[in-house]
């Protein structure tokens, strides 16, 4: 619930209200995320999607069997940030996850019922059984048919995907590809060892040699430094100080990040900064939404929220 400061005109939110915004979004980008292309915690959308009216009292805590996260060998430590696998049990009706971007592209292989994926900009699109999730700008709608569905993904480091996908970046973002139009050869090896019967801790193992046998390259070291900076976010951190300290011209950091991340590097920032804003949000909720605004270098509190809306899909 919104109120008004009469004498200002200042909007200002609910403690309740900023509470939401921070569990919700904290459920999707932290700790356990993303969900993974956005980082997964089905605990808190859980708790979240109930109180949307659409889905109130249609979602149960038995619809996510399970989500974890497996760490890959140290030696892909530049390339490879998780692998992960979610398990949805059989239902009696389509059932919704929303991502909202951590930074992070993906592949995704899919066992079980086929989702529907829904983008920001209103259209959808049909999964196919494995795909590649590039970087994406707005949030993104998971949608689960009533079968029995698993999901096994592998998120990669934002500096790293480039040299195992070998493709500029900026071709897959804001978008849901089917894998075998990128890597199928490595895709059909990846899926051979995801059927085998082994748990998923040996099929984790053996996933290490064949993605670092795919490897091209190694990341930019300037590229590796402001990708790190602005996952940062220290109050005060701006873009520009990223890139001056960098001593590279504004035109070839816009290309590393064009071909390597698939963003520019305003658009990539804004992410990592709305992510932290959230973040210190949640851990000091006495701090006022202006307070935040100026410290993370938002233009007024208007703008901030707008952000926040463009980013997760929630008006606070």
């Amino acid at each position: 619930m919104q109120t008004k400061n009469r004498k200002s005109g200042i909007c200002l939110i609910s403690k309740a209200k900023r509470a939401k915004i921070c569990t919700y979004y904290d459920a999707f980008t932290r700790g356990s995320p993303l969900i993974t292309f956005f980082e997964i915690a089905s605990r808190v959308f859980l708790s979240f999607m109930c109180r949307t009216s659409h889905y109130r009292g249609a979602f149960h805590f038995k619809m996510i069997e399970s989500h974890k996260e497996y760490r890959p060998s140290t030696k892909l430590n530049d390339y490879v940030k998780c692998y992960w696998m979610l398990s949805k049990a059989e239902s009696m009706s389509w059932q919704k996850i929303r991502f909202v971007p951590d930074g992070n592209p993906e592949w995704i292989f899919i066992t079980g019922g086929r989702p529907e994926f829904y983008f920001s900009n209103g259209s959808r699109q049909r999964s196919h059984e494995a795909i590649s999730l590039g970087q994406f700008s707005g949030h993104l709608d998971l949608h689960f048919p009533p079968a029995q569905t698993t999901l096994f993904g592998i998120k990669f480091q934002p500096y790293g995907a480039y040299h195992i996908w070998g493709q500029d970046m900026d071709r897959f973002s804001n978008r849901v590809q089917d894998l075998s139009n990128l890597r199928a050869t490595l895709g059909d090896q990846i899926r051979a060892v995801l059927h085998t019967d082994h748990s998923i801790e040996k099929k984790t193992k053996r996933l290490d040699p064949l993605i670092k046998k795919a490897i091209q390259g190694k990341p930019d070291k300037n590229l590796v430094f402001a990708i790190e900076k602005m996952k940062s976010q220290h109050p005060g951190t701006t873009l520009s100080a990223i890139q001056e300290s960098l001593g590279i011209s504004d035109r070839r950091l816009e290309q590393l990040f064009k071909s390597e991340i698939g963003l520019s590097p305003k658009a990539y920032f804004k992410i990592q900064r709305i992510r932290k804003a959230v973040s210190t949000l949640q851990n000091n909720p006495e701090r006022s939404l202006t307070e935040l605004a100026n410290m993370f270098d938002y233009y007024d509190q208007s703008h901030f929220i707008r952000e926040i809306k463009q980013s997760t899909g929630y008006t606070p």
